[in-house]
């Protein structure tokens, strides 16, 4: 397992590749973080100055629908929520989100 980094969501742009997630659970991750608890970290790829993206490596070598997994989704918006630092863990280039298929982690909408 890599070092783990804190990236400051107001100051870099992270991606994922869901629109929405349930607003639901990312109150409970924003609870959590404000009970001074930490979540895992979750993995990212670096793909230009000041942007990230999440690591599609389970769902592309689980062969699993990306509709089935997270990624950190839910625990990036309550940090971004939160304003402070995701605890990350650089990975692989090689599996980030396609260009055509990036949604900033900022503009991710809250549905119940």
């Amino acid at each position: 397992m890599g070092e783990v980094q804190y990236l400051d969501l107001h100051k870099v742009e992270l991606y994922g590749w869901h629109r929405s997630r349930s607003g639901n659970d990312i109150r409970r991750y924003q609870e959590l973080i404000r009970s001074g608890s930490e979540a895992p970290p979750i993995h990212v790829c670096e793909i230009g100055p000041d942007e990230y993206t999440l690591d599609m490596y389970y769902t592309v070598n689980r062969g699993l629908d990306n509709a089935l997994l997270d990624g950190g989704h839910r625990r990036a918006k309550a940090y971004y929520e939160e304003r402070v630092p995701l605890p990350v863990i650089l990975s692989n280039k090689a599996f980030a989100v396609p260009p055509e298929r990036r949604v900033p982690i900022s503009k991710m909408e809250l549905v119940d």
